[in-house]
């Protein structure tokens, strides 16, 4: 699967659990391609809460030599646009770095009750209400 490929060799993540188990228990995979190649993709996942109305961006990557393009943006218009088509209001996401915070706070992401979370890196915990 060329996303798992992407996954595993191209970028770290920190999620002990391994990008295997977030694509096997993922609501949608949003995939941004030129001429055929994969250069970047956003996967959601059902909230870590149990919560119906809510959903977890728990990856949007863009490829290194893609980024400041828009593709980021684009990713996550049509990750929030999913989430509606799957009957959640809410989507919440962990910001690992402040370019990511920056941009999902461009986008209308805000900062919820205990955002501050120690993973491997300090990261950040933003939710978007998609029917404000």
């Amino acid at each position: 699967m060329r996303v798992m490929r992407l996954l595993t060799d191209n970028f770290y993540l920190s999620d002990e659990a391994g990008p295997e188990s977030v694509i096997a228990e993922c609501d949608a995979i949003i995939l941004a391609s030129v001429s055929r190649e994969c250069i970047g993709f956003g996967i959601l996942a059902p909230s870590k809460t149990g919560e119906n109305a809510m959903k977890e961006l728990a990856y949007l990557v863009v490829q290194d030599n893609f980024r400041g393009k828009g593709i980021g943006s684009s990713i996550l218009s049509a990750c929030e646009s999913a989430t509606r088509r799957l009957g959640a209001s809410k989507l919440t996401l962990l910001a690992v770095d402040g370019d990511c915070a920056r941009l999902y706070r461009r986008h209308g992401y805000g900062s919820t009750a205990g955002d501050n979370l120690r993973y491997d890196t300090e990261a950040t915990r933003l939710t978007k209400n998609l029917y404000s």
